[in-house]
């Protein structure tokens, strides 16, 4: 059931308008202009300066540069995020606390999962500590839980024991 997404989705780039609900209190604030949101795929996410796994990335930008990435793969009729990650330095710093970036990836998944001319069932995310190559160091473990965490709130998945995952289902079979 595999399907190109972006093809589907006929994804167009966001507006400023589109990124303002979501700009936070930061000094100097971020310009939202100056954001975009790109959906990549196969050997375009070459060109990201940040990991990436799964099928898809969405990457938030400012100015031209990656600030975070979210990461997806269509399973069966599952969209499965594997990522969120926001990107090290100086300008993924200024991207992740100038504007609620979790939030923003929640919305924009959901919004992917839900399109009509997608055979999407469920928006899935696996626990944190089940996701390949996520922190070991207990430090930051709790940082990167609190984000998933906060993802699968936004995103209204509920956790599932048998399925030892967040979901929701989007569409009935």
């Amino acid at each position: 059931m595999n399907v190109n997404i972006k093809e589907a989705l006929g994804w167009q780039p966001r507006g400023a308008d589109f990124f303002r609900p979501y700009i936070c209190e930061a000094e100097p604030p971020l310009d939202s202009s100056k954001l975009d949101l790109d959906l990549l795929a196969g050997t375009e996410r070459q060109s990201l300066r940040a990991p990436f796994t799964g099928t898809y990335t969405i990457a938030l930008k400012y100015k031209g540069r990656t600030g975070a990435v979210t990461s997806l793969e269509e399973v069966g009729g599952d969209l499965v995020v594997l990522q969120l990650q926001g990107v090290h330095g100086r300008r993924g710093y200024r991207v992740t606390s100038g504007i609620s970036w979790i939030e923003l990836f929640a919305d924009e998944v959901t919004t992917v999962a839900e399109h009509p001319s997608l055979p999407i069932r469920r928006l899935c995310m696996p626990r944190p500590i089940l996701i390949d190559g996520l922190v070991e160091e207990i430090a930051r473990r709790e940082d990167v839980d609190t984000k998933y965490l906060k993802f699968a709130a936004e995103a209204s998945l509920k956790y599932s024991q048998a399925e030892q995952a967040y979901i929701r289902d989007i569409k009935q079979k």
